[in-house]
């Protein structure tokens, strides 16, 4: 009898697509840091560190710790959908220096910023050249301006980065009201020129340099937010809201 047929090769593996590699920072600490294990990396008072440490990890020492368990990390990984990463910064002048924007697809920096409420949300459209006050190791700014060839009211934005807040801001409102939140949107001000709108300005310049090169970079924000809710006990309630926030700045920012 002639021999069995042979059998079918193998069907190519199907690649499933790449991941979009989304960055979240958060930072540290920046007042009474002169009590005795505090260093520049404490995370006990700052709610944007808060949500990306877990509670329990953030004691007064001199190294953060290795895991970022915090109850943002958790909600934003619980789906899978993107490549998160997370890092927490030193409130001090140039710290986002470090932070490689051209390799993300979208970078979020979270800041302590709104003082007055517990419930907004702040998307700030641009930074302004300026820089002033004493970081958190007690260093002034080497120079006043951001860019020295440009005048200190100028304002950076980036037109694309700028459209997606808009979008965002008006998507958004419905779905943080049922959080017991709100969303505004902020424009380059004079009184915004501490460390939050130098790091705000280098993510615009980085997006201005991918969008010419063709990179992979598609848009950097930066999102002020409030203390945690004395009434809340935690910042799971806070890390929710930003979830959404995050959420929302990405696919807008992706859409095909």
């Amino acid at each position: 009898p002639p021999p069995p047929p042979a059998p079918p090769p193998p069907a190519p593996a199907v690649q499933s697509a790449e991941k979009l590699r989304i960055l979240v920072t958060g930072f540290n600490d920046w007042k009474d840091l002169s009590a005795p294990g505090s260093s520049l990396w404490r995370s006990r008072d700052n709610p944007s560190s808060r949500v990306i440490l877990e509670e329990k990890d953030t004691p007064m020492h001199a190294y953060p710790p290795l895991r970022r368990n915090g109850p943002l990390v958790k909600l934003l990984e619980a789906n899978g959908d993107h490549d998160y990463s997370f890092v927490t910064l030193p409130v001090t002048w140039s710290t986002s220096c470090g932070v490689d924007h051209m390799y993300f697809d979208v970078v979020i920096h979270l800041g302590l910023g709104v003082y007055d409420n517990h419930d907004t949300i702040l998307l700030e459209d641009g930074a302004i050249n300026k820089r002033w006050g004493r970081d958190a190791s007690g260093s002034e700014p080497s120079e006043l301006r951001i860019d020295s060839s440009k005048q200190e009211e100028y304002a950076m934005t980036n037109a694309f980065v700028s459209s997606v807040i808009h979008r965002a801001q008006v998507e958004l409102a419905d779905e943080l009201y049922g959080l017991g939140f709100k969303v505004a949107r902020e424009h380059p001000r004079a009184d915004n020129s501490y460390i939050c709108n130098d790091t705000n300005w280098r993510g615009l310049v980085a997006v201005g340099e991918s969008q010419e090169t063709g990179g992979r970079l598609k848009a950097s924000f930066f999102v002020h937010i409030p203390y945690a809710s004395p009434e809340h006990g935690d910042h799971a309630t806070l890390a929710r809201a930003l979830s959404v926030v995050i959420g929302k700045l990405v696919a807008v920012s992706t859409m095909a």
